[in-house]
């Protein structure tokens, strides 16, 4: 009953409306039609405005950095820290320092390898001893490359390739390790519980400290 009673007096407003806009002399489907355009329009600069904000938010923003800055030391006329383009290689970066020394040990530095900002590059001298990449990945391994373990730096994993070395007990070798820091000897590994002088005799011709 409501709902027929309102759509009777929507209808009612409707029709006053239309009267009094013809007798103004006006025309009601042109006012429609002006009003459609006018809310048009306003939508349309609405949008607009949105559109300029968000570009003008975006031209605000910190613009990107197109510079990296590394320091080269070592063999060079002149180390220092350099400014240098994100997608410069080693070689430009010590030819800012001034070029490498006649000194210079230069088969020890890739000079083609990118550079990251931060980054320290040095030039070491000949007869100084340098670590190839492959040294340092069996540094940072716990297997060295004479296939013995080091008892000190290798993982779980690792101890376990070793004769008598379960999980758990490799597992206790690192929590050792944790505790009480590196082992001074191979020896050192007895002190880890369940290892004892016959299991050592099987590790100790396997293992290392260093």
């Amino acid at each position: 009953m409501n709902f027929i009673l309102k759509r009777w007096l929507r209808m009612i407003v409707s029709i006053g409306m239309i009267c009094m806009l013809t007798a103004c002399g006006a025309n009601p489907d042109q006012f429609l039609d002006n009003g459609a355009e006018d809310a048009y329009e306003l939508s349309v600069t609405e949008q607009t405005s949105k559109e300029q904000a968000s570009a003008d938010s975006v031209n605000e923003a910190e613009p990107v950095s197109e510079s990296l800055y590394v320091y080269v030391c070592g063999a060079v006329a002149t180390p220092g820290v350099y400014e240098v383009s994100v997608d410069s290689r080693i070689y430009e970066a010590v030819e800012q320092a001034g070029g490498m020394l006649d000194t210079a040990k230069t088969e020890a530095v890739n000079l083609a390898e990118p550079l990251t900002d931060g980054q320290m590059i040095r030039i070491p001298f000949q007869g100084e001893e340098t670590v190839t990449q492959e040294d340092a990945a069996t540094q940072n391994s716990g297997i060295r490359s004479d296939g013995k373990v080091n008892i000190n730096t290798a993982s779980a994993e690792e101890l376990m390739t070793l004769k008598g070395i379960g999980q758990t007990r490799a597992e206790q070798i690192i929590a050792y390790r944790e505790k009480h820091g590196a082992f001074a000897s191979i020896e050192g590994i007895m002190e880890v519980d369940g290892i004892k002088q016959g299991t050592f005799d099987k590790l100790k011709d396997n293992i290392t400290v260093q």
